[in-house]
């Protein structure tokens, strides 16, 4: 019992210096400050680093290791601008206020922002039922590894709502995978700026040690 005890105490003691190491600050820096940009520099990133970003997806947990995600790494501005400007056309005519309260201003089109790289997200459409929770963890992956080279990054839903036809068809997509969203990538324009968001404080509950809700027998309504 006693040596049990140690060792949650050891545990306890190096979790805690963990939180001034500097990778464990640059992580949570990075998830922190973090911020969706539409403004690009219009010249093409490293191949080899757009291929480590793909890889932080890659290498993300899934379930079952079963590993559904595929990533089509398209590093053609031209092609990503004309891809965009054709889903663009389509999201207006289907949903006209898609942009609304977007600052957009000087874009040559509004869905990867003439972003020089762009990463696209399929799943096998014979994947596990978990395999859009295992997409959206390899996501995450990526845009934190775009940010840890100083890269801007923007996600897209769009393209699966509104492109998907247009996606499948310029990069000759099989019928097997489904996608799930995009990711635009690049180096951020000098007129980008970084604005801090407000974030949620009450969407956090937490059940401690010896506690157990069912005993107060209340359910809080939690705000929308």
């Amino acid at each position: 019992m006693n040596s049990l005890k140690e060792n949650e105490n050891e545990q306890k003691e190096d979790m805690l210096a963990r939180l001034s190491q500097t990778e464990t600050t640059e992580i949570l820096e990075l998830i922190k400050n973090r911020r969706t940009c539409r403004k690009y520099l219009p010249f093409q990133i490293p191949e080899e680093i757009a291929l480590k970003i793909v890889d932080a997806g890659r290498l993300a947990v899934s379930a079952r290791n079963l590993q559904p995600c595929v990533f089509y790494l398209i590093q053609n501005r031209n092609l990503n601008i004309e891809m965009g400007m054709k889903i663009e056309k389509i999201a207006l005519e289907q949903l006209p206020t898609c942009f609304d309260g977007i600052d957009t201003a000087g874009a040559l089109e509004r869905i990867f922002y003439g972003a020089p790289t762009v990463i696209h997200i399929f799943v096998r459409t014979d994947g596990y039922f978990t395999k859009f929770v295992d997409a959206g963890i390899a996501f995450e992956n990526m845009l934190l590894a775009a940010e840890s080279f100083g890269l801007s990054t923007c996600p897209c839903a769009l393209t699966k709502l509104f492109g998907n036809e247009i996606v499948r068809e310029y990069l000759c997509i099989p019928s097997n995978l489904d996608l799930v969203m995009s990711l635009s990538i690049g180096h951020p324009s000098p007129d980008f700026k970084k604005v801090s968001m407000p974030r949620r404080m009450d969407n956090i509950i937490i059940i401690k040690e010896g506690e157990d809700p069912r005993k107060k027998g209340e359910i809080k309504e939690i705000d929308n």
